[in-house]
């Protein structure tokens, strides 16, 4: 059975070395990020550039570990923000010297954005938008004469433009292309496979079903970003596109090797398959693509899984006429967009803690916390597990960073001579703010709260400077802007993570079926959305520790729902192998009434009985295990939540 991810997804040993393990291409983007901030840094020193600080931090949002995707960001949010000043223009112009007006704006302009982050395909900037126009309306409302706000309006533009333009040049020179990500991507899970069949530990297999569960989505994402450069050939592309569908399929064979003793491979079949797996991870790793691998004549004499393992080793990157089917075209609402209570909730609970925190530091007169604002919006997603963990990392690394910020005022900056001794500290700052950044997603955001602090504390005006109020005040807002939120979400209506599970499981159980009625081609192309189904799902399971207790749910369920995934992972796994001509009909049956109960467990209806036909000894033990677990205590009726994104 695949290990739960539950018990250890957020222990200290799991989080440490999530810290210190090195991952392909991590330090190389924490090096670039490096390189790029201590350009803006520069430029900002010898121009004097508004809010260096900011800028510099700035960074850290426009770039990705690929040079495309950092251009396009880099270009969307320069757009992006002169969509903003344009609207906080507007607003301003009709609410000047309307304290009330402008207020009342901010509220409205947040629950409308916010609403449409949750209920929308805005969700990926919405909030940002939210946090950006509330603030810059807060702040430019303040100023007492308009044209000296209209221009900190576009010295704010040159806050995002000025690292934007650097961030392009920089990746342009060294950043790495789309396709060579994903060709080292793929060599490091065929030496996994590799090592795998040659010595199976734990470590071993704990390594390969991480990679497992990365299905693979992300790399048919590059690739489609490698396509926008027009430097590789179409068919390169489409063979490797072919392979990173085939490397989850490999995975996952190989996966089911170590669970059923049924489908354990000779030693001669490991050998040979690892030797040939390596040879495909040395080409792909010096750029190239691997022609087909040659099939022993004696392949079909080592079992059904050695037999499909050599198959997929042997057209691991040859086009095959049949994809995943295409998924049909979204609207821009989601379908629950106007019908789902959840998202006005969630809008509506941001927008209250945001304002709660600027009321506060308004009557405080204490302005230099205006973070607790900014932490509203960023730290607030729509179930409590999820705003938990990201306000844990929040502060985590704001006091981190706040610490070596303060640290380097003390014994650093009096010692500061010139300006390349400044760029030596925010270089080391960057360093390894954008280590953790580019590490783990359950640990990335800690790098940039680290960041953001030391640079808070460390660049204050165009020189030398030892005011330690600034880390202090941040740090305290970042606080209060937690606590807020904590409070706001857990008591109106507080939303357990709990209820995207089953909804993620109805997913696997859609696409278990496609496994079943398909040609080995989809098969292998449909396994790398199963896995990532089976990863939110485990995911989901990962944060359910974080919620309080009253709306988590019962360790008994937990436990169930937990063991049904590993057993639709090695059920999976299993399908890849082909089924008996009679068990197919069998099979999509049970898998259809599955889903059918998962239906009626969602929407609070009683669940039909299933039907027990007699299959295959393995695929029936597993199938029924399914059912038991599944069905037997169903998750409450709390309906689908969307993640947002910010």
């Amino acid at each position: 059975m695949a290990r739960p991810v539950v018990s250890s997804a957020v222990s200290p040993r799991s989080l440490a070395h999530l810290l210190v393990v090195p991952s392909p291409g991590r330090l190389e983007f924490a090096l670039r990020l490096t390189a790029i901030t201590v350009v803006v840094a520069l430029v900002g020193e010898v121009y004097q550039l508004p809010d260096l600080a900011l800028a510099v931090y700035v960074v850290f949002f426009l770039n990705r570990p690929d040079r495309t995707s950092s251009i396009i960001v880099c270009v969307t949010m320069t757009l992006l923000l002169t969509f903003c000043i344009t609207l906080i223009l507007g607003v301003l112009l009709l609410t000047v010297d309307q304290t009330f007006w402008q207020v009342m704006s901010i509220g409205m302009l947040s629950f409308l954005l916010l609403f449409l982050g949750s209920a929308s395909k805005l969700r990926p900037v919405a909030a940002t938008v939210a946090l950006i126009v509330g603030y810059a309306l807060d702040t430019l409302g303040q100023l007492p004469v308009g044209e000296l706000a209209t221009r900190a309006v576009l010295y704010i533009w040159l806050v995002i433009a000025v690292p934007a333009g650097i961030s392009i040049v920089v990746n342009l020179l060294v950043g790495p292309t789309p396709r060579s990500l994903v060709q080292r991507a793929l060599a490091v899970r065929l030496r996994i496979a590799a090592r795998f069949l040659r010595s199976p530990d734990d470590e071993t297999r704990s390594a390969l079903t991480t990679m497992l569960r990365e299905g693979d989505a992300e790399l048919l994402g590059l690739l489609k970003r490698a396509a926008l450069e027009h430097v590789s050939a179409e068919g390169d592309l489409a063979s490797l596109r072919q392979a990173s569908s085939s490397s989850v399929a490999l995975l996952a064979l190989l996966d089911l090797t170590s669970q059923a003793p049924a489908a354990a491979l000779p030693e001669a079949t490991r050998a040979a398959l690892a030797e040939a797996i390596d040879e495909m991870a040395v080409i792909f790793a010096a750029g190239g693509v691997p022609v087909s691998a040659a099939i022993p004549a004696d392949s079909t004499g080592a079992g059904p899984v050695a037999t499909e393992l050599w198959e997929i080793v042997g057209r691991f990157t040859v086009t095959d006429a049949v994809h995943a089917p295409a998924m049909p075209r979204d609207s821009f609402f989601l379908p629950d967009a106007f019908t789902n209570p959840d998202h006005a909730r969630y809008a509506l609970k941001t927008t209250a803690a945001a304002l709660a925190c600027y009321f506060l530091y308004m009557i405080l007169d204490w302005p230099t916390i205006h973070t607790a604002f900014l932490t509203c919006y960023v730290v607030a997603l729509p179930s409590m597990a999820e705003t938990t963990q990201k306000l844990l990392l929040r502060i985590t690394g704001a006091i981190a960073g706040a610490a070596v910020g303060i640290g380097a005022i003390i014994m650093v900056v009096p010692a500061i001579t010139g300006i390349d001794q400044l760029l030596l500290v925010i270089a080391f700052c960057t360093l390894i703010g954008g280590w953790v950044a580019a590490g783990s997603p359950r640990i990335a955001y800690a790098g940039f709260q680290f960041a953001f602090a030391c640079y808070l504390s460390v660049i204050q005006g165009y020189g030398p400077a030892f005011d330690m109020e600034t880390a202090r005040d941040r740090v305290i807002g970042i606080l209060l802007g937690n606590v807020v939120v904590y409070a706001v979400f857990t008591t109106a209506w507080p939303t357990s993570v709990a209820r995207r599970i089953d909804p993620a499981l109805s997913r696997v159980v859609d696409l278990m079926r496609a496994l079943v009625s398909s040609s080995r081609a989809q098969r292998v192309a449909a396994m790398g959305p199963l896995q990532a189904e089976l990863r939110a799902a485990e995911e989901a399971f990962a944060l359910i520790p974080l919620e309080p207790a009253n709306i988590r749910p019962q360790p008994m369920l937990v436990a169930r729902r937990t063991r049904a995934i590993a057993d639709m992972a090695a059920l999976s796994a299993a399908l890849m192998v082909g089924l008996r001509a009679g068990d197919r009909p069998v099979v999509d049956t049970r898998l259809a009434q599955i889903e059918a109960c998962l239906a009626s467990a969602m929407n609070g209806r009683r669940r039909p009985e299933p039907i027990r036909p007699v299959l295959d000894p393995g695929i029936e033990w597993r199938l029924s295990r399914i059912e038991r677990d599944l069905l037997r205590q169903p998750m409450p009726p709390l309906g689908v939540q969307h993640a947002v994104a910010s």
